[in-house]
């Protein structure tokens, strides 16, 4: 949901040191032409009597101090719609509060206010109430008469029970339980809230969600990792057909049912680090994902109709989610299908920490990947299909047995790593990378150095293993580069062994601000072990 205002405790403001009282106290009109007196970062300790005495003001922000009470005279601001009163030393409110019958957002965040005074029950327009870390044990029983409010923020406390009154908000369209680490059980009544659309229950302590939250029937975002969930009621799937993000990271999950196909607004699904051994056929049938994260799991069985067992389904093509995460798996394999519908949206496909041996030849069909990570698995060879990938911004390759790429360029390549590969020489395509301005190449087995590489002028960061080269003079040619200047910084770690002085010899060259750093780094080197750089 968004609020026309909304208090987050950020930044420490810079002031004007020329500002005199009359100034600050001022009021003006903020972004949203209400009339506003913002007095926030300032490190006060108190509120000047100044401010009681504006009785037109209608948004009052004194965030970020050091205020430990708010005077009663706060009662007289009967204009006020918006007060934020967060990251000060508070720990109670006074009763003159419950006079401001048109407040609509109170921030009382990053306080320890605990109870709410007599009479706030009364302040019916309030739609938006802020009241994250604050430790709170319980939510004070006033807030669960405020009948028009929308958004409930208690995230951050010390909160281990709901009060089934949390029913009565038949309003509320946001509520964030987020971080009550000690929060282990819902009540029934949650699920009465018709209208929530929000829903953030990340970091708490559930094993299980109440079996009617399907009456969430307008619920768009739920939020649950960092829980004990091993499974959801059967009712998320078949009920909650307004969903478009799901996020179940962090529990124990270990199977998608495959009525997830009823949640046809699905953008976003996130199962990272769970429990999961395969992923349901019908997830094809989520026309609208744009993002879906299985990475950490164990997947290591798909459906049927995939190349076989350790396949990735044939799902990159058919509805084309813009990212795919499944790095830290046990997948041996995977399809790109035929287009069905236009052109792949795939931009972002991480298959890291897998066992793959080899690329799909038809990968050339996913033309608009930007990130491709296949980095830590069991690759020989890349496919030629991957010079079609002319959108590739990132391509990190590096821990596998590659000994070659194919002879290509990437017109927009920006980031290439394949160390910790079998390259024995620079692959020409790479060479021609003009847009490049990271290049890995720690870790292979070339023997010379790549002269050659004066041509990426754009050149940022080099990483490149020296222990091989048979002939260090080379390590020269860098003077002849294209960058204004070259500044060396050699560490040398002197060890008594004068054979040892190329083990583990490696450095980094990083352009900044028209300059080429190169840095020689090296666990065990002799001293004078390279005469040839300056």
């Amino acid at each position: 949901m968004n609020t026309a205002w909304h208090f987050i405790c950020c930044h420490n403001r810079e002031t004007d040191s020329d500002e005199t009282e009359e100034q600050i106290i001022k009021p003006r009109k903020n972004d949203d032409g209400l009339l506003e007196l913002d007095l926030s970062g300032r490190k006060m300790s108190s509120l000047p009597d100044q401010v009681f005495q504006q009785h037109d003001i209608q948004a009052l922000n004194f965030q970020r101090n050091i205020i430990k009470v708010i005077p009663t005279d706060i009662g007289l601001l009967f204009q006020l719609r918006y007060l934020d009163i967060s990251c000060n030393k508070l720990s109670h409110l006074p009763d003159s509060i419950s006079s401001l019958s048109n407040l609509e957002e109170l921030n009382i965040s990053g306080n320890t206010i605990q109870v709410f005074p007599k009479g706030m029950e009364n302040m019916q327009a309030l739609k938006v109430l802020i009241y994250r870390n604050n430790s709170l044990v319980t939510i004070p029983e006033q807030v669960f008469s405020f009948r028009s409010i929308e958004e409930l923020d208690v995230s951050d406390n010390e909160l281990s029970e709901v009060f089934p009154l949390i029913g009565n908000l038949l309003s509320l369209k946001v509520l964030n339980l987020r971080w009550n680490q000690s929060l282990q059980t819902l009540p029934q009544e949650l699920c009465q809230l018709s209208d929530l659309e929000e829903l953030n229950l990340s970091v708490c302590d559930l094993g299980y969600l109440p079996g009617n939250i399907g009456n969430l029937k307008k619920l768009r975002i739920l939020h649950l990792s960092c829980n004990r969930i091993s499974s959801l009621p059967e009712s998320v799937f078949k009920s909650l057909v307004n969903l478009e993000e799901l996020n179940l990271c962090d529990n124990s999950i270990t199977e998608i049912p495959e009525s997830i196909s009823n949640l046809k607004k699905l953008k976003h699904l996130k199962v990272f680090d769970n429990q999961l051994v395969r992923l349901p056929l019908s997830i094809v049938e989520l026309t609208e994902l744009q993002t879906l994260d299985v990475a950490c799991n164990s997947i290591t069985s798909l459906p049927d109709n995939c190349i076989g067992l350790y396949t990735l389904p044939e799902f990159f093509d058919i509805h084309h989610p813009s990212a795919i995460l499944l790095s830290h798996n046990r997948i041996k394999a995977f399809s790109v299908s035929s287009p069905v519908v236009g052109p792949s949206r795939l931009t972002h496909l991480d298959l890291s920490h897998n066992l793959l041996s080899a690329l799909p030849e038809e990968i050339h069909l996913l033309s608009k990947l930007r990130i491709l990570n296949v980095s830590h698995n069991k690759l020989q060879s890349i496919p030629p299909g991957v010079h079609e990938l002319l959108s590739l911004e990132i391509f990190n390759m590096s821990y596998n047995s590659v000994q070659q790429l194919p002879a290509t360029k990437f017109p927009n390549l920006k980031h290439l790593d394949f160390s910790y590969n079998k390259f024995q020489m620079i692959p020409e395509g790479v060479l021609q990378t003009q847009s490049l301005i990271y290049l890995n190449l720690l870790e292979n087995n070339i023997a010379s150095f790549p002269v050659d590489i004066a041509r990426l002028t754009n050149l940022n960061t080099l990483c490149w293993d020296i222990k091989r080269l048979q002939d260090l003079s080379h390590v020269s040619e860098l003077k002849t580069m294209p960058w204004k200047n070259i500044e060396w910084t050699v560490t040398v770690k002197c060890n008594d062994n004068p054979t040892s002085a190329r083990t583990g010899a490696h450095f980094i060259a990083r352009k900044d601000d028209g300059y080429l750093k190169v840095t020689i780094d090296t666990k065990e080197m002799t001293e004078g072990a390279y005469p040839y750089l300056p």
